[in-house]
């Protein structure tokens, strides 16, 4: 499951790139009309607001451990949420202006290379681990296909022994048999001798 968890997680930070893509033209088009319609605006921020929640999870930190590029781009997503919670958070301190606004799209401009950088990084890592997962299930395979076979070839050697000794049972009964006859024989030679003399 933990392969699955890292596969899913991998899903989430791509989804996290196309919300990053999407909030940050909503807010320079907002920059550009006056902010028409907020509500579009919040519900953007708030969907990329929950694919960066998914970073402080323990998936994604376990993706990321020992990698300072990937927790620096986490950490600098997170500062950005935070400052930008002031204007579009649950509970807003400051009034979103035009000013705010522009501030809001070049703080985010900073951040493209770095979620680019953390969604490529991702996909290699969750390839990496399915490249590991595959040789491992080909290992299973081959020591599956080798078991197959040393099973095979003991079953069949049973089966030469079990064959080969039931021909010496059978040499033995043909020997038993004759020498029976041979011995009836002798009988009736020796009674036909004893008749004879007396």
């Amino acid at each position: 499951t933990t392969k699955y968890q890292d596969d899913y997680l991998q899903v989430s930070l791509h989804q996290l790139q196309a919300e990053y893509l999407r909030l940050r033209a909503e807010v320079h088009e907002a920059t550009e009309d006056g902010l028409r319609d907020r509500e579009r605006l919040q519900l953007r921020y708030d969907v990329f607001v929950s694919r960066v929640d998914l970073l402080g999870g323990t998936s994604a930190q376990r993706l990321m451990a020992g990698r300072t590029a990937l927790q620096d781009t986490v950490a600098r997503t997170q500062a950005f949420v935070a400052r930008a919670d002031r204007l579009l958070g649950p509970a807003p301190s400051e009034a979103l202006t035009a000013d705010a606004l522009r501030t809001v799209d070049a703080e985010l401009a900073l951040l493209d290379a770095a979620i680019q950088a953390l969604a490529l990084e991702a996909s290699h890592i969750v390839a990496a681990q399915a490249a590991e997962r595959e040789a491992a299930v080909n290992n299973y395979n081959r020591v599956a296909i080798a078991l197959t076979v040393l099973l095979t070839l003991t079953t069949f050697g049973f089966a030469l022994l079990a064959i080969r000794q039931l021909r010496r049972l059978d040499e033995r009964r043909r020997a038993l048999e004759q020498l029976t006859t041979e011995l009836r024989q002798a009988q009736r030679d020796a009674e036909a001798a004893s008749r004879a003399k007396s």
